[in-house]
């Protein structure tokens, strides 16, 4: 008898292990299907985890119900357990090619999101049945104090599910594969089930048929992911941004003395360069980011012959500058640590700038360097530097920055920065512009629109001449020519006003308004914030 309750309560164990790890796992993936349709939102995750612990919960009150109707009953007890464990699986193999038929059918998020919550139910009040079940069928073998056995069984099983969900199987096998293996750990049990009975005939072809099931899923990796594609396209639209923000995979970071560094790899953009989190430059959107950024400034002057470039730590701009005969390329950045992430990670964007000879390059602080430089000493001075989010990086768009530019500037030469488009930040582009322009009565913004992260902006100014002249010909690249050298200062209406009587002030050393400016509090303020007024009842 107690080989028998030993053989019994193996299997119990086996059992309720995979039952757990079967539910953590479908709960992961339709948080992560949940969190990607309707967004991350405290509301959401806690409708979703309230859904699944409500399942349980019934699905223990009546699966006590169910128990004790069955315990006199010869194999009740077996059999119910395996219904619940078929109809598990079922819900595993068919929930998301269920749920695409209602995106398709043209329903809303939130009634896919109500449908997801209600299908939730299905499964865990199942789960929650199998757990007194499982307890009535060991204290029927004669093991009276089996419940903490039992729910011990089925946590431990969960705290596997729940790990190896979010970092092996949905990163591997998609949405579908992660289901789909779950739904084959519910036939597992099954299997296991009639152990319960003794049918010995259905266990090793179930067992070699759940073996099989596992190793096709290992060979089909691919498709899986496709499938995954075109399940969440299927709520965005095809070649939805969904695409190219959940297949952005993290590349490299570190955490440098001055930022914190990170290279992801997307597919639509290639590698990706982000500072403290906000996005520098890609493999794909470099070329006309830096075309855009340096050609406009060498086109202006005549016959360059010196260059500085602050920042760029990339490579990016240093590409584009040494397309050109310039006798004396000298770049300054604070950060040796981007330098070096970008060489190994980024070739798609330096080129092999970054190991070029004829670069001079200096580590240290771009204003720093500019108080030691000697008056006159460039014709270019190009500014490659992150947008001023932090307070840190105030004192490189200030009056008393520009001022250091002007004076290490040739006559008749010129300064270009980038700067966050004024469609984003409208305040923070006024207000860089009215501080350069109060340095360099001759500044200009353009904005290069149709680039991969939506468009670029930037501000020439010339020390002694017009910066939309061009006086060196034959400048050009993939994007930026001659003849598109004027027409890009062109900029719509309401920005131009914007930038002649808007009340943003320059920003000092003393006064870094800049930064203020760039907080998330001022995105698209002043751009999309018309006040609206109701027409009048005639």
């Amino acid at each position: 008898m107690g080989k028998i309750l030993a053989h019994d309560k193996l299997i119990i164990f086996f059992l309720m292990f995979s039952t757990g790890l079967a539910s953590l796992l479908y709960e992961v993936v339709l948080i992560s299907v949940v969190t990607t349709v309707v967004g991350a939102t405290e509301i959401s995750l806690s409708l979703v985890l309230a859904a699944f612990l409500c399942g349980l919960a019934f699905g223990a009150l009546f699966g006590g119900f169910v128990a004790k109707r069955l315990m006199g009953t010869k194999n009740g007890l077996a059999y119910a357990l395996m219904g619940i464990e078929a109809g598990v699986a079922l819900f595993g193999f068919s929930f998301l090619s269920f749920l695409s038929l209602f995106v398709s059918s043209g329903m809303g998020t939130q009634v896919v999101f109500l449908v997801i919550l209600a299908a939730l139910f299905i499964p865990t009040v199942l789960m929650g049945m199998e757990i007194p079940i499982a307890i009535g069928a060991l204290e029927k073998k004669g093991n009276a104090q089996s419940a903490g056995f039992v729910y011990f069984s089925d946590t431990l099983g969960g705290v596997l599910g729940s790990l190896i969900a979010g970092t092996v199987l949905i990163p591997v096998l998609g949405f579908h594969g992660a289901m789909y293996f779950g739904a084959l750990l519910n036939v597992m049990t099954l299997v296991l089930a009639t152990r319960l009975i003794r049918r010995w005939k259905l266990f090793w072809p179930a067992v070699a048929a759940v073996a099989a099931g596992i190793v096709v899923l290992a060979h089909s990796t691919a498709t899986l992911q496709e499938w995954k594609l075109h399940f969440m396209d299927s709520f965005y639209g095809v070649g939805s941004a969904y695409y190219s923000v959940y297949y952005t995979t993290p590349l490299f970071s570190v955490q440098s003395p001055y930022q914190y560094i990170v290279v992801l790899e997307s597919p639509f953009y290639g590698r990706q360069l982000l500072l403290d989190g906000y996005f520098q430059t890609s493999e794909r959107g470099s070329l006309e980011y830096h075309e855009y950024l340096v050609m406009p400034a060498i086109a202006a002057v005549s016959h360059p012959e010196r260059v500085l470039l602050i920042g760029g730590g990339d490579g990016g701009a240093l590409y584009q500058i040494l397309k050109f005969n310039i006798s004396t390329i000298e770049q300054v950045d604070l950060d040796e640590e981007v330098v070096r992430v970008s060489k190994e990670y980024l070739p798609g964007v330096h080129r092999g700038s970054l190991d070029d000879p004829r670069v001079k390059r200096h580590i240290g602080d771009g204003r720093q360097f500019l108080r030691n430089a000697k008056d006159g000493s460039y014709d270019i001075i190009i500014i490659d530097l992150p947008d001023p989010t932090k307070l840190a990086l105030a004192p490189l768009y200030s009056q008393e920055f520009y001022r250091e530019v002007r004076r290490v500037l040739k006559e008749g030469g010129v300064v270009v920065t980038q700067f966050t488009p004024p469609y984003h930040y409208i305040e923070g582009f006024a207000s860089e512009y009215k501080t350069i322009k109060s340095v360099f009565p001759q500044t200009y913004p353009y904005v290069v629109s149709g680039s991969l992260q939506s468009s670029f902006g930037y501000i020439i100014a010339g020390k002694s001449g017009d910066p939309r002249v061009v006086r060196t010909g034959d400048v050009g690249g993939k994007w930026y020519d001659n003849e598109s050298h004027v027409s890009m200062f062109d900029l719509p209406p309401f920005i131009d006003r914007y930038l002649a009587d808007a009340p943003v002030q320059v920003t000092t050393d003393e006064n870094p308004i800049i930064h203020t400016y760039m907080q998330n509090n001022y995105f698209y303020r002043g751009v999309a914030d018309e006040p609206y007024q109701e027409a009048e009842e005639t």
